[in-house]
């Protein structure tokens, strides 16, 4: 509907980076997302892979080892097809890391049903899982960012078991109409 608004400054989008390029290659778009009028960045994520704390794997060197030699045993939640977390398990499995994706209607009840152990894997951020990891109900395996964290020096990057292993920053964003 931003993208049909008319462009006066009562109508805005605040949107993740993974939606916009969903949508930009959707077929279906009403208008190109490139349309519209970037306003500001507002936040930008730190993405982070955690398990269920009675999973026996701690680093994502035992994750890689145990799928490639069960693929889809684990699950893990996501946001639904397309989302972020979608999108960072469909390269997961390029690099042979295969899980069957579980999708959510939100990041809460991801980390709800990791804790309670209905799902394996949470493809979440350091934010939403810090404290619950430093309180031993999930482990935290890396980070997909290119460097370790302030936050969280001592918890790896995906990179340093996957040499290669290059995914966008979750970021999220303010945009306007096209032409405002």
């Amino acid at each position: 509907s931003v993208a049909r608004a008319e462009p006066d400054g009562y109508s805005i989008l605040y949107t993740s980076g993974g939606d916009l390029g969903v949508w930009q290659a959707s077929p279906n778009a009403p208008t190109p997302v490139r349309n519209l009028t970037p306003i500001s960045a507002a936040v930008s994520s730190v993405p982070a892979i955690a398990v269920r704390a009675n999973l026996p794997i701690n680093t994502m060197d035992e994750l890689v080892k145990f799928t490639k030699q069960n693929p889809d045993k684990l699950t893990y939640g996501t946001l639904g097809v397309g989302s972020y977390q979608h999108l960072v398990g469909e390269y997961l499995k390029q690099q042979g890391i295969v899980m069957l994706p579980v999708p959510y209607k939100g990041l809460n009840p991801v980390m709800t049903d990791l804790i309670a152990g209905q799902i394996d894997v949470a493809i979440t951020n350091l934010a939403a899982g810090l404290l619950l990891a430093n309180e031993g109900k999930i482990k935290i395996l890396a980070v997909t960012r290119s460097d370790r964290v302030e936050p969280a020096p001592n918890i790896p990057t995906v990179r340093e078991s996957i040499p290669g292993f290059k995914v966008p920053d979750a970021w999220y964003g303010v945009f306007g109409p096209p032409d405002m």
